[in-house]
């Protein structure tokens, strides 16, 4: 579930605080897309969208690229996600904006099942 979004400092900014173009969207997780559908859904439409594998370093390499679509695009901002921004934070010159997200257990066996599995010792 959608939360927000914040700064840096953890403040949050209301989603028209960043006009269409105004930023690059980065994503290293699992599935882009569904952090794609957020920014639609919240009103954020981004200059460029950079999809990276999960569990993304953020290398010189890969930094670099952030930086190039931010140029080329004339962006100011990084939009992304929470686990994302830790690693960008200290990287980037430009700002780097997380998107809060929930998530919500909806299958109602998950938490047991889960709980069996931690309690197993190990084989």
């Amino acid at each position: 579930m959608f939360l927000g979004i914040r700064d840096r400092e953890g403040r949050s900014v209301d989603p028209a605080d960043l006009p269409a173009g105004t930023t690059v969207a980065v994503a290293g997780i699992a599935r882009p897309g569904s952090f794609r559908a957020t920014l639609d859904a919240a009103g954020v439409v981004p200059a460029e969208f950079l999809a990276f594998r999960d569990h993304e370093p953020y290398g010189p390499i890969t930094v670099g690229r952030i930086e190039r679509a931010l140029e080329e695009s004339g962006a100011t901002a990084v939009v992304t996600t929470e686990k994302d921004a830790v690693k960008l934070d200290t990287s980037l010159r430009a700002p780097v904006f997380r998107v809060a997200v929930e998530a919500r257990v909806v299958e109602p066996s998950f938490l047991p099942e889960v709980l069996s599995v931690l309690s197993r010792r190990p084989s």
